[in-house]
C-alpha cells in the first residue's frame, strides 16, 4: 500500500500527538469499515437529537440533544409528527492530551 508523503506525515504526527501509532488508527478504522460502522465496536454508543418541526414563538426550532436509548425508545418520547431526528455514533472516552498552542504568526 502506498500512502503519499503529504498525507502519510501530518497522519502519523496527529496519531502520536493522540498517543496512538498510525498503525491502530488504520486497524480501528479498518475494523469499523468492515462492520459497515462503528455501531458495533465496543464502547460506542448512539445519541440522537430531536428537533422540532415547529419554530417556537421567536422563530427558533428547539433543539434536544444527547439524548440515548434505543431508536424506539427515543422516537417514543419525540414522535414523527412533531420532531425530526438524527443519530451519530460517539466514541468513548480517552484521556485528554494537551496540546501545545501554535504560537501566532506576525
Amino acid at each position: 500500500m502506498r500512502i503519499p508523503d503529504d498525507e502519510w506525515q501530518p497522519s502519523t504526527e496527529k496519531a502520536a500527538a493522540d498517543g496512538e501509532t498510525i498503525a491502530a488508527v488504520i486497524r480501528r478504522l479498518l475494523r469499523a469499515w468492515r462492520m459497515n460502522d462503528t455501531r458495533d465496536l465496543d464502547r460506542y454508543r448512539t445519541e440522537y437529537r430531536a428537533t422540532a418541526k415547529t419554530p417556537d414563538a421567536d422563530g427558533h426550532r428547539r433543539d434536544i440533544t444527547n439524548l440515548t436509548g434505543s431508536y424506539d425508545q427515543v422516537r417514543q418520547q419525540y414522535p414523527a409528527r412533531h420532531w425530526d431526528l438524527e443519530e451519530r455514533v460517539v466514541s468513548p472516552y480517552r484521556p485528554a492530551i494537551r496540546q501545545a498552542q501554535a504560537s501566532p504568526k506576525s
